[in-house]
């Protein structure tokens, strides 16, 4: 019995420890922040969003690098890629 309950709880503490991991794992230009607020985030349509009150609520997620934009297909691109990708 001791035993089940061992391999139950180095099962479940695997899978969270999985879980805690596998959503840090952002694309191509984006870095993972724990207080990632999609309104926020400057995109190929709204560069700048200085002043602009965010809607929505902060919560972990990927996030475009410094000097990147999201486009409407979810890709962080430079402004140039964005003019040409609109």
């Amino acid at each position: 019995m001791a035993g089940i309950q061992t391999i139950s709880f180095l099962v479940i503490t695997a899978c969270l420890l999985l879980s805690a991991t596998a959503h840090k794992e952002c694309g191509p230009n984006e870095v993972f922040e724990e207080n990632y607020d999609i309104g926020c985030e400057p995109s190929c349509k709204v560069p700048d969003k200085t002043g602009l009150l965010c809607a929505a609520q902060p919560q972990p997620g990927c996030a475009c690098k410094k000097g990147f934009y999201r486009s409407t297909k979810r890709e962080c691109l430079t402004l140039e890629q964005c003019k040409a990708n609109p």
